[in-house]
């Protein structure tokens, strides 16, 4: 447990209290935290602090720089040699792009948890489930009976959609990066995602402390939205797919 991270969300008042450990997995671990309601619009909170980088796997890192062109020379060799400046670089990145997704998937009513701050190493956001009882994962989801089973296929169809006309692939959906809460699917892990671009090709460049997108735009920080309603819905006009009889057992 990395204290210094921990004590930016509670130097910033967004958390009062670290309740217990939701997650550990070989990349980050995920925190439930008792939120500030004044600065969050939440009573509970999730944490997701990524590990030390010479904890995180590293074989697949060309799958978190997809469809990205990393302007500087200096860093684009530091990333191709894996100097300790280029994992630096790296760690940075995998934690702008999920925040940047969240973001970018958030305000447009995704199945995603809302994000609510972040930090080079952390992302605060909206935690799904009880005090308890977190959400489980679809892969450990007793569903009732065909009727509920068709339900969720129908959601994570949609949700598919809504991400891919948004240009954004999940590059890691699984039936263990979705929860199933009072009959709602939310989409989680996006460590991996890949946008779809018709034209052009994404351009970051290093700030020295994190890694920011050329348009200047910030990649940590709180969106100043309140928690409110959310509605999860494909494009309009699209036909209702039901559940395939393979998965429906």
């Amino acid at each position: 447990m990395r204290n210094e991270t921990f004590e930016h969300f509670f130097d910033e008042g967004l958390i009062e209290k670290v309740l217990l450990p939701l997650k550990q997995g070989k990349e980050a671990s995920v925190h439930l935290c008792r939120a500030n309601p004044r600065t969050t619009g939440e009573e509970l909170a999730a944490l997701k602090i990524y590990h030390p980088l010479d904890r995180r796997d590293f074989r697949d890192e060309g799958l978190y720089r997809d469809g990205e062109f990393i302007k500087e020379r200096r860093v684009r060799v530091a990333l191709e040699r894996k100097t300790a400046f280029g994992r630096q670089v790296q760690g940075s990145i995998w934690v702008s792009r999920e925040w940047e997704t969240l973001k970018k998937l958030w305000a447009v009513d995704a199945p995603v948890p809302r994000p609510i701050e972040g930090t080079d190493d952390a992302i605060l956001m909206t935690y799904i489930g009880d005090v308890g009882v977190p959400a489980p994962r679809l892969q450990e989801y007793e569903h009732e009976d065909r009727d509920e089973l068709e339900a969720i296929w129908d959601q994570l169809y949609r949700a598919i959609q809504h991400l891919l006309y948004r240009d954004v692939v999940h590059g890691d959906l699984s039936a263990y990066n979705v929860l199933v809460w009072d009959g709602e699917l939310t989409l989680i892990d996006f460590r991996r995602p890949s946008t779809r671009r018709r034209t052009g090709t994404r351009t970051r460049s290093w700030s020295g402390t994190s890694c920011a997108s050329a348009s200047g735009s910030s990649t940590v920080g709180s969106t100043g939205r309140g928690s409110g309603s959310r509605r999860t819905c494909g494009p309009a006009g699209r036909s209702r797919t039901s559940c395939p009889r393979s998965c429906a057992g």
